[in-house]
């Protein structure tokens, strides 16, 4: 069996998978969401080399992602790679992402560059996450409801609704969901704490307009959760898995409300490929941590213009792109003292503008035989004004503006040595700015920015094999080293735990290994499997007088071992098709703080997932199936929280836990 080309579109102009010079990754539909409950992220990405999607099982706070190492620093949501749906950004200009409204069950397609792109993306671009929502049916209409309920409290209704109608199409999807969680209440017995309600709508329809196309999407999410928090290793130790007390006292947690609506056009102008888009976000969020009430209203958008072509020069051929985009951010933000869960005093409230802005442009020179060179650059820079409101006698008035700028190049070639085998390399660059958090919260207490927060800059050199046979047999080899000026590196202050601030590591260093295959077999078997290798060090870094030279830098595993099999085909005797998805994953130790004065242990989980297919009952299909996490039912650490104050270090996965899910569908011609 020969499989067709893999086109990716994440470098811009569409290349085949195997002739890109950088590292790019692919999942489909397939395996984004088969058997999966679609409840967290780290469900739908797996088995990717140099991914790690660290999956706290806390809504309040959301999943954190690494690639390479990048990523560690974030205390909530995402931080140091971009991410885009369906062209539309999920992360902001100051380099925030959240996709807190991601609806994982109408995912079709998710393509991931594994390392630095700020020459096509700007800030906060060490990797680029790519998500795409499955094309509408081609029937009028096509309806899709799934059930699902599972141990920890979990409970779904969902539904996604599609077709396409006089050339129009669409696909519409909602759903609610409730999950109580698994970290015991320590101050109510039989209680828990750490429940999440979450309910949304996504929305997307597709048009030809002037010889393209005309994509409109919209999204609506209202979330509610509690935040159990980490725990010190005494705790911990005790076998329970409790929620932080002082969590628990103050009532931390987050309620959460966004609208985000997008347009965009992509299409022939003359002998040129355009893309117009725009976007919109509205969020509001009351978040009490421990020491404080967050109290953040947000507005946010953008717009981007993209123009690409080809040239034919002599025997070669030029594929290029150039554009430019802008974004805007506008907070609100108010931060009261905790009175266990109620606001007490106010202690901030300041305004906090950003703009973001870059011009870039990329060629990539096609060779006869088949090599390829790329070569590209962006000039960008972000402003950061903050505006302090805070009114009260004695205390200084904080306003104030900051500017950081980068021109982010970006080299590399790929270069056929036999028709099954090619060789890549790549120079990069990344440039990622603090986010408005993270200027915003200075352990002294004051409002404005802190002066002294730089963006972390770096550089990476790379190089790597691809081997594919005809018959679905593959296989990718990277070697990596990136060196980085200024890391963001969080930590804690023991007056006020449970705030995160941040400070710049002198220098650091990541150097890696990825290694990754996959296997298509007879008989409907199939394999994939990743392995990444992380050696991420301080090469200068001095905090209150010690000198940190040589530490691992916290929040990162050095060896990480994923795989995923399945089978699927029709069921002996009784002609139903079924599937078997097994994934394993070993984990080793993760050190919790830049004094490596400790670290989260080594693990080794295993999933099953187990499906029915498509019967027939009365014109509808359905379909089941159901899914064993954590099934030999160790105790691991999820996530650490890195130099947590007090040793509170430990956020503990779940143990075993079930789901069964229903899926109905049916089609109207």
């Amino acid at each position: 069996m020969t499989l067709p080309p893999l086109v990716v579109r994440v470098l811009l102009s569409p290349l085949p998978q195997e002739e890109t010079p950088l590292s790019v990754s692919v999942l489909g539909h397939q395996d984004l969401t088969r058997g999966k409950a679609g409840i967290f992220l780290e469900e739908a990405l797996q088995a990717i080399p140099g991914l790690q999607v660290q999956n706290r099982f806390n809504h309040a706070v959301g999943e954190r992602i690494l690639l390479r190492g990048t990523g560690a620093r974030a205390q909530f949501g995402m931080r140091g790679i971009r991410i885009l749906v369906d062209g539309i950004p999920a992360s902001l200009p100051d380099g925030q992402s959240s996709l807190d409204h991601l609806d994982l069950r109408s995912l079709g397609r998710a393509e991931l560059l594994r390392g630095p792109a700020s020459s096509l993306y700007g800030n906060g671009a060490g990797g680029v996450l790519r998500l795409e929502t499955r094309p509408p049916a081609a029937a009028p209409l096509r309806q899709e409801v799934t059930v699902l309920g599972g141990t920890l409290g979990l409970r779904e209704l969902s539904s996604v609704t599609s077709g396409t109608v006089a050339g129009t199409g669409y696909v519409l999807s909602l759903g609610a969901m409730a999950f109580e969680g698994f970290r015991n209440d320590p101050q109510e017995e039989d209680a828990l704490y750490g429940a999440s309600r979450r309910r949304f709508f996504n929305g997307q329809v597709r048009r030809s307009l002037a010889g393209g196309n005309l994509v409109a999407t919209a999204n609506l999410l209202d979330l509610d959760a509690e935040n159990p928090g980490a725990l010190t290793r005494s705790l911990l130790s005790e076998g329970l898995r409790d929620a932080a007390p002082f969590n628990v006292r103050q009532k931390a947690g987050k309620e959460l409300a966004q609208v985000q609506a997008g347009l965009s056009w992509h299409g022939p102008v003359r002998s040129s490929e355009v893309l117009v888009a725009a976007w919109g976000i509205r969020r509001s969020v009351w978040n009490p941590i421990p020491p404080a009430i967050v109290d953040l209203s947000r507005g946010a958008g953008g717009v981007r213009g993209e123009v690409q072509g080809e040239r034919e020069l002599a025997s070669a051929r030029l594929r290029w792109v150039t554009g430019v985009d802008t974004e805007v951010q506008a907070d609100h933000r108010r931060s009261y003292e905790n009175l266990q869960g109620s606001a007490g005093s106010l202690r901030l409230d300041q305004e906090e503008n950003v703009l973001g802005s870059g011009l870039f442009a990329q060629g990539i020179l096609e060779l006869p035989g088949g090599t390829r060179l790329l070569a590209g650059a962006r000039l960008h820079a972000v402003r950061f004004r903050v505006r302090d409101r805070f009114e009260l006698e004695g205390d200084p008035d904080d306003s104030g503006n900051r500017t950081m700028k980068a021109m982010s190049p970006t080299v590399g070639f790929t270069i056929p040595l036999l028709h099954w085998v090619s060789a890549r390399g790549s120079l990069s660059t990344v440039f990622q700015t603090p986010t408005t958090s993270e200027l915003a919260n200075r352990p002294s207490g004051a409002g404005g920015f802190n002066p002294s927060l730089e963006p972390q800059r770096g550089i990476t050199l790379e190089g790597g094999i691809r081997v594919g046979f005809a018959g679905g047999l593959g296989a990718e080899a990277t070697l990596f080293e990136s060196r980085f000026t200024d890391e963001l590196v969080p930590f804690e202050v023991p007056d006020a735990p449970g705030r995160v601030y941040f400070r710049n590591a002198g220098r650091s260093r990541h150097r890696g290994f990825e290694g990754s295959g996959f296997f298509l077999l007879p008989g409907g078997l199939r394999t994939r499997a990743a392995y990444t290798f992380l050696d991420a060090r301080f090469t200068s870094f001095e905090v209150d007088g010690k000198e940190l030279r040589g530490n691992l830098i916290p929040g990162i595993p050095r060896h990480r071992v994923e795989g995923v099999a399945s089978w699927e085909g029709m069921m002996p005797g009784e002609g139903a098709e079924a599937f078997v998805e097994v994934r394993a994953l070993y984990q080793s130790s993760v050190p919790v703080d830049d004094r490596n004065s400790g670290a989260a242990g080594a693990y080794a989980l295993l999933d099953l997932r187990v499906g029915l297919g498509d019967g027939e009952v009365g014109g509808t299909l359905l379909s089941s199936y159901v899914g064993v996490s954590n099934l030999l039912d160790r105790r691991y650490t999820s996530t650490v929280a890195v130099n947590a104050a007090g040793g509170r270090y430990f956020e503990p996965g779940p143990g075993r836990a079930l789901y069964i899910g229903l899926r109905a569908v049916w089609e109207r011609e």
